[in-house]
């Protein structure tokens, strides 16, 4: 009997722990021991000149600011390649894309296998799932399931985002409206995994819960609503996935906006952890922290300092402490490219010669009065050659995304020898003349950078008909100034700035 019992508490205990690695890991018990994930691939039926061209790009999902990170990978000779994710990071959403043959949606939690056969992929390119892409491994099921579920998804209830975007937010039935669509959203989940079966259904509800309480949360954020409890709005989460990112950005948006000290400042983030730790449940208050950010690195590394030592849920503190060290090692870099970088005599047009850096970057604080006047000064300068102008801020997101876009195509125009300038103006608004010059640096971004004054910057928004940031103007070797061809940096090759030197 002894023996039995033994067993049978062996046998429990297994059961519990595989619960708390297979739960969401919202749930206090949640232990995560896995390792660090791989994904492996292999190209079938390509040549080596195939395989030398081949571009392979992958975005990985954080649970941190930024909430999305882009990498590439190159294959061996022999047709494989492998990725490996140095921090444990469970169920981690990443978009993958084999060049113009295949993209798709993975998740990577311990191992997976990914096979593309480059003779089914010329006849026809897959979107997430189809012939001549196959997933394998432990993860292998998973990934096959959730991409089959979103096309499925979107097959069944394709214009569900549209609807949602078209709901008025000050409408008084705004919340039955988003209620009524996501019970169809719902009954479309419901009805895949009767097809497929309810193996993978948890990730699957979660991820259209997260999207719900996201919407709820914004709502309630705009509307200046303060509920009294906010257990009402707490899902679980199994995968860090753009749903959950976005999810946990506004639970703590909103938290601290209603729950911290009145007294205390926005901004001051002693009151803002105080404020989540002491109304959200952990790990929630957790993985709230985890998205504090600054754009700025000797401020984000401020926050860390801060955030890491109130943390209790193992995962997410091991994942800051690794941002926290890759913080540190770009703050040290930054110190190395300033002892570095020095300004020749004679180099000052723009403004006060800041500093020129062994990247091809030069750095002026700007001294016209007026927009007119720098503008003059520019089509001066590069008469008879295509400028581009960047408007951009050092808080600014959607600017610092589209920076390394700018930076391949800087590198573009300089080996096709084309008279084109990258012009950065970088407004003092919200910034300062450090953090300016430390984001340069660590962009290692090449290019003419002026620092300029805001009331300048509010000038050439009016004089370019523009509000935001980030702007694209483009100077024509005519002097023709275009503020219409470029609407994001990303979209522009070789072939549109030699279209536009025409």
């Amino acid at each position: 009997m002894r023996i039995i019992a033994f067993i049978l508490n062996v046998l429990l205990c297994t059961s519990l722990f595989a619960q708390q690695l297979d739960g969401p890991y919202t749930d206090p018990s949640y232990v995560f021991h896995g390792k660090q994930a791989v994904i492996r691939g292999k190209i079938l039926h390509a040549t080596a000149e195939e395989l030398q061209q081949l571009s392979i790009n992958y975005t990985t999902v954080n649970p941190t600011e930024p909430t999305q990170t882009p990498h590439t990978v190159k294959p061996q000779k022999d047709g494989t390649f492998e990725i490996r994710l140095l921090d444990k990071t469970p169920y981690r959403q990443i978009w993958f894309k084999f060049d113009k043959y295949a993209y798709t949606c993975l998740y990577s939690h311990e191992e997976l296998t990914l096979t593309f056969d480059m003779e089914k992929l010329k006849k026809a390119s897959v979107y997430l799932t189809g012939e001549g892409l196959s997933f394998a491994g432990k993860d292998g099921k998973l990934n096959q399931t959730m991409n089959d579920y979103i096309v499925y998804d979107k097959k069944h209830n394709s214009d569900f985002y549209k609807k949602i975007d078209e709901i008025e937010a000050d409408q008084v039935n705004y919340l039955s409206k988003l209620d009524s669509l996501y019970k169809i959203q719902r009954r479309v989940d419901q009805d895949f995994l009767a097809t497929v079966g309810g193996q993978f259904a948890r990730f699957i509800t979660s991820e259209t819960d997260l999207q719900y309480m996201e919407s709820k949360l914004l709502y309630f954020y705009r509307k200046g609503e303060r509920l009294a409890d906010l257990q009402d709005l707490l899902v679980p989460a199994y995968a860090v996935s753009n749903n959950s990112t976005a999810y946990f950005r506004w639970l703590q948006n909103y938290a601290i906006r209603f729950y911290q000290d009145p007294q205390k400042q926005r901004g001051d983030n002693k009151a803002a952890l105080i404020a989540l730790d002491s109304v959200l449940p952990q790990p929630y208050a957790d993985l709230a922290k985890a998205m504090m950010d600054d754009k700025d690195l000797k401020e984000q590394n401020n926050i860390y300092g801060l955030v890491i030592p109130t943390m209790s849920t193992v995962w997410v503190k091991d994942y800051l402490q690794m941002q926290e060290q890759e913080i540190g090692d770009k703050l040290a870099k930054l110190e190395e490219l300033k002892k570095r970088s020095t300004m020749p005599l004679g180099a000052s047009t723009f403004g006060e010669p800041k500093m020129k850096t062994t990247f091809d970057a030069s750095l002026y604080l700007n001294k016209y009065e007026t927009a007119e006047d720098l503008l003059v000064n520019l089509k001066s300068q590069y008469k008879d050659q295509l400028v581009i102008i960047d408007i951009w801020g050092t808080w600014c997101a959607p600017c610092l995304a589209q920076m390394p876009y700018s930076k391949t195509l800087h590198e573009q125009v300089k080996k096709d020898s084309l008279d084109v300038k990258f012009v950065y103006l970088c407004t003092e608004g919200g910034s300062s003349e450090e953090k300016w010059t430390n984001k340069v640096l660590e962009l290692q971004q090449p290019g003419t950078h002026i620092f300029v004054q805001q009331p300048i910057i509010d000038e050439l928004f009016k004089m370019f008909n523009r509000s935001g940031y980030p702007t694209y103007v483009a100077i024509k070797p005519n002097g023709e100034i275009d503020t219409k061809a470029i609407s994001w940096i990303h979209n522009v090759n070789v072939d549109k700035l030699k279209a536009l030197m025409q």
